[in-house]
């Protein structure tokens, strides 16, 4: 039978105390895990154990700076939101009470700084993190109730340095779920777990490390759930890096990538081609693509089209023609790549969102002298009503954005998005936005865009 440690709790939890989140995770850069929970109770604070060793857990929220900080709280998550190499925490309030974003300004003492981070106050149940970008820089999901949207925020950053580690178990679990990573960077020492959860939500299992000014990691040790250790010395700060268990080596992760994307919209019931470039990467040095796949159901197309293979470019295309549904919606297009490495089958997905948006009409195309000139001109009738004509030129094939903005330069409606041969031509618009609803009388502004020419009018709506 294996040896159980016995657990010592230095506190004790008030009468009724209701515990929602549970985050385990090192907050003073000791190398032991410390507890951290968010507690639901009118007027209990959040609480935080430090483990002293030897199975000793201290409550000690208030000297963190906690104790002033509301509770009633749902979920929470840590990460090292300005990658100073401590860890902070992002906390979600479900009812009335502002969100909290706790700033470790080392040895794991926290200020909440929500009002200058720009945490929004939606009625929360949990955040996720991860670096969505891939700026280096963790970002945060705010998963939110009661009918209020979701919110992504995006982290800008700072000049401080970063390494993130995925790990791939062999003989432990895949996901390495229990593997401990210590790493040691200048005066910086940190730990890091990969777990399953946290409670109301889960995060992306990579470990990301904020490494300060170090342009480093001196040292990279990985403890794994089988007992296996893995070390690696002197590892270049800012990348992502793949750590194998059994292997003391590392694979830099290069993301996949558009190199030509797909349209941000389309227009409904309409005949198109869909054009689009994918270069992925590579799992490990000696993985093969399989296959790519493109599911375009969502836009009327078919649920598996097969991208082909770009010479020796490593890219691969995707060419489709479809009529799209008559539906005005965000669709997801679904991009799967499979490959072939030494582990078995491997499976990466990429996304990508467009709107389908009203189908505006080409009314007229010249088929005399091609222009010799880029042009947008006047439109007619200008002011009008139920629909004014849009003409304009393209001196050579090329793919063309034609879009109408408000004065507070918000984009109302997308009327072109798509590969035009030369000509003369003109479109129709019946002053109707993206989602098909009346604009409001005003003057508006549309813009033709072909490459780097571009091109802008005024137009006045008057209802």
């Amino acid at each position: 039978m294996a040896n159980v440690l016995p657990l010592h709790f230095e506190a004790t939890f008030l009468e009724g105390t209701a515990v929602e989140g549970v985050l385990i995770a090192d907050y003073d850069n000791d190398g032991r895990l410390d507890i951290f929970l968010t507690t639901f109770g009118l007027n209990d604070a959040n609480l935080l154990y430090r483990n002293g060793g030897s199975g000793i857990f201290t409550e000690i929220g208030a000297l963190a700076g906690l104790g002033s900080l509301p509770g009633q709280a749902f979920g929470a998550v840590a990460a090292d939101l300005d990658n100073d190499g401590w860890l902070d925490v992002a906390v979600a309030h479900p009812i009335g009470t502002p969100n909290l974003l706790l700033h470790d300004r080392g040895e794991g003492n926290f200020t909440n700084i929500a009002d200058n981070g720009g945490l929004g106050d939606d009625n929360s149940v949990f955040f996720g993190v991860g670096d969505y970008d891939g700026n280096g820089f963790e970002d945060l999901y705010q998963s939110n109730r009661s009918g209020s949207a979701d919110l992504l925020y995006r982290n800008r950053g700072n000049s401080n340095h970063w390494l993130q580690v995925n790990l791939v178990g062999v003989q432990s679990n895949r996901s390495a779920i229990g593997a401990l990573i210590r790493l040691h960077a200048g005066r910086l020492s940190m730990t890091r777990q990969i777990n399953g959860g946290n409670g109301y939500g889960s995060g992306i299992r990579t470990a990301s490390f904020g490494l300060g000014g170090a342009t480093k990691a001196d040292s990279v040790v990985v403890h794994w759930p089988s007992g296996r250790t893995n070390r690696l010395l002197d590892v270049p700060a800012d990348q992502q890096i793949r750590i194998f268990e059994g292997r003391d080596t590392f694979h830099p992760i290069e993301p996949t990538v558009w190199e030509i994307r797909l349209p941000n919209s389309l227009p409904v019931n309409t005949r198109v081609s869909l054009r689009a470039r994918v270069r992925p990467a590579q799992f490990e040095p000696g993985a093969r693509v399989a296959q790519i796949t493109a599911d375009l159901s969502a836009l009327g197309g078919s649920n598996e089209v097969f991208l082909q293979a770009d010479g020796g470019e490593q890219a691969y295309d995707l060419e489709a023609d479809i009529t799209t549904v008559n539906t005005l919606y965000t669709a997801l297009v679904r991009i799967e790549i499979e490959q072939t490495t030494w582990l078995g089958p491997y499976k990466t997905v990429l996304w990508h969102a467009l709107r389908l948006v009203p189908a505006a009409t080409v009314v007229g195309e010249s088929k005399g002298r091609i222009p010799t000139d880029f042009g947008l001109y006047p439109n007619y009738p200008n002011p009008f009503n139920s629909g004014t004509v849009i003409p304009y030129a393209l001196s050579h094939a090329q793919h063309a954005e034609l879009t109408v903005y408000n004065l507070a330069g918000q984009q109302v409606a997308k009327l072109i998005d798509s590969r035009h041969q030369a000509g003369h031509y003109t479109i129709k618009w019946d002053g109707l936005d993206n989602n098909a609803s009346e604009l409001a009388s005003g003057v508006y502004l549309y813009r033709l865009q072909a490459g780097s020419q571009v091109d802008t009018r005024k137009l006045l709506l008057v209802r």
